[in-house]
């Protein structure tokens, strides 16, 4: 019972999060040991980390409160405040507007974004502001989390706030862009942030379409990310990526060919692994074919 278990003090050794990634500030806060107050907070930020769908899902009043609560509470960790912000967002909850409101100066980058972006959503133009700020920040780190928060928004809802243009500020087109301007710097961070929207129709066109694109950290990019995404028929795309005249592009394929099943994939990671021209690339190689399981 999620509401149940959002309100009371229960221990976390006695819930079952064996499955659930715990982040290191929470494991640390875990050997801890914390009683009454932070205990509970504890026990919230595993169950945001362990159940996020189930939480989205239930629209009890209870569950919604104790969200909004969370989401007030300065004492908690950040990193559990804007999960609750994210799915008090994605259940479109009235009851949250003023605790968004008073959050639109938050320092907090990623909360200011996540709170104004869940107004403007809503119809409420005090977010509107704080969003177009954002978006059109020069501090390319704020610019990636804008797009992230805005790219599954309803294009029509968007470009009602002044000063955001479609061809400019869809949340796809600043992070492609992005990529594109500042290369090898932005290229983790991006693929965390095209993680991060998931399999999102948009997304996947565009990423499909940099597979063939000329610029080689776009077919890196598209390819790794596919590849985590678990994209269906990627395999020949990959063996052929091996012949890449970029090493990075080869170093990707070799990756992505560790974590999936690929017919001829080892054969063809024994080659690399052997006669590649980059040494980078060869280790790569080397460990895929250990993550498969296979030694050279």
């Amino acid at each position: 019972d999620l509401n149940r278990l959002l309100q009371g003090p229960c221990l976390f050794g006695k819930q079952r999060f064996a499955e659930v990634k715990v982040p290191d500030e929470l494991q640390k806060w875990v050997k801890r040991r914390p009683k009454g107050d932070a205990l509970i907070r504890l026990n919230r930020a595993l169950l945001v980390e362990a159940y996020p769908d189930e939480l989205t899902k239930s629209r009890v009043q209870t569950a919604l409160d104790k969200l909004i609560s969370i989401l007030k509470d300065d004492k908690a960790l950040i990193r559990v405040r804007l999960a609750a912000a994210s799915t008090l967002r994605a259940l479109r909850a009235e009851e949250a507007v003023e605790a968004f409101v008073d959050l639109l100066n938050h320092p907090n980058v990623q909360m200011k974004i996540i709170v104004s972006a869940a107004l403007v959503e809503m119809g409420d133009r005090r977010g509107r502001k704080t969003l177009a700020e954002q978006v059109r920040s020069k501090d390319v780190s704020v610019r990636r989390e804008a797009g992230v928060q805005i790219a599954r928004m309803d294009p029509k809802v968007l470009f009602k706030i002044r000063g955001l243009k479609r061809k400019k500020h869809d949340g796809l087109v600043m992070l492609f862009e992005d990529l594109y301007k500042y290369g090898q710097s932005v290229y983790p961070f991006t693929v965390e942030a095209f993680l991060r929207i998931g399999r999102y129709d948009r997304l996947l066109q565009r990423l499909r379409e940099s597979l063939r694109d000329d610029h080689p950290l776009l077919r890196a990019a598209a390819m790794e990310t596919l590849a985590r995404m678990e994209e269906p028929n990627l395999g020949p795309v990959l063996l052929k990526a091996l012949q890449d005249p970029y090493a990075i592009v080869r170093r990707k394929a070799v990756e992505a060919l560790g974590w999936l099943k690929v017919g001829e994939g080892i054969e063809a990671l024994r080659r690399v692994a052997l006669q590649d021209a980059d040494e980078e690339v060869r280790a790569t190689a080397r460990r895929s074919l250990r993550r498969l399981g296979v030694w050279l």
